[in-house]
């Protein structure tokens, strides 16, 4: 799984680069430092959230527990992803 994951997000950062022009110009500029990190790691942390929180049918403290995180910490990240109804 590892290997594909791995593979799905090069094929992105390539399309969202444009490095499969023939070019070699990047349609995008990256104008914040760490910009292209913090988009990636939220896609997969709110991806990982998602899947969890469906396996464990919503029940925060199991998710939490499955994840290696503190409860508050999932709660502050289900606020950031829009992923728990206020």
């Amino acid at each position: 799984m590892q290997h594909s994951l791995s593979n799905c997000i090069e094929k992105e950062l390539q399309h969202y680069f444009g490095s499969s022009n023939k070019g070699g110009k990047r349609k995008v500029e990256v104008k914040n430092r760490g910009e292209i990190y913090d988009l990636i790691i939220g896609q997969v942390e709110s991806a990982i959230i998602k899947a969890s929180m469906e396996h464990c049918k919503g029940n925060q403290s199991e998710v939490a527990r499955v994840l290696g995180i503190h409860r508050n910490t999932l709660a502050t990240k289900l606020k950031k992803y829009g992923l728990v109804e206020e």
